[in-house]
């Protein structure tokens, strides 16, 4: 499928997925060598196991959720747990298409977030898809620090018939060049 728009969190690319996979496959190396030496008798069935997790858990950790745009419509791909993720690594289906014909429109509002290791509160955009025939997907819109992307995938949509009901304007801020989390600060006071 041909995706014009790719919007998600994670900015890295794939030579530095593949760094991080290689450094984690060496720290797995150093650990079954280390265990083949103390366990000498169980040494191959140690490193299955080690090998096995690697496999299982660290790889699928690399593969984030993302939402994308092509010509016709919106394809959400979310993956909560590595059960999901496997199935998106071996097929490459997303989780939902949906055509921009069957939606009536996108609310964008957003949520409160915060972490025990973050002193500040944190905000996520949220998109509120409700379609024609009344169902209503809620997303977390994924913005990130490419705000040039996640405006021009917004427009894309727009100027394709998707409405978007944005009563915080902050798409406009964001095109603006505001700080997102600034601006909702002064929206909360």
């Amino acid at each position: 499928m041909n995706w014009l728009y790719i919007i998600k969190k994670d900015n890295s690319s794939w030579l530095a997925k593949i760094i991080c996979i290689i450094l984690y496959g060496a720290i797995y190396l150093v650990v079954i060598l280390l265990a083949s030496n103390l366990f000498y008798s169980w040494r191959y069935l140690i490193t299955a196991l080690i090998f096995l997790y690697f496999i299982l858990f660290i790889i699928p950790a690399f593969v984030y959720p993302f939402w994308a745009v092509s010509e016709d419509k919106l394809v959400l791909v979310y993956l909560n747990n590595y059960r999901q993720k496997w199935r998106y690594i071996l097929t490459r289906k997303a989780n939902l298409i949906i055509p921009f014909t069957v939606i009536d429109k996108i609310k964008i509002s957003y949520v409160k977030t915060s972490a025990t290791f973050i002193y500040n509160n944190g905000y996520s955009l949220i998109f509120e898809i409700q379609l024609i025939d009344g169902n209503i997907i809620k997303m977390d819109a994924l913005f990130n620090a490419d705000k040039t992307k996640f405006v021009a995938a917004i427009r894309y949509m727009q100027k394709h018939g998707v409405k978007f009901e944005d009563h915080l304007k902050l798409i406009k801020a964001i095109e603006s060049g505001y700080n997102l989390y600034q601006y909702i600060q002064k929206l909360e006071v």
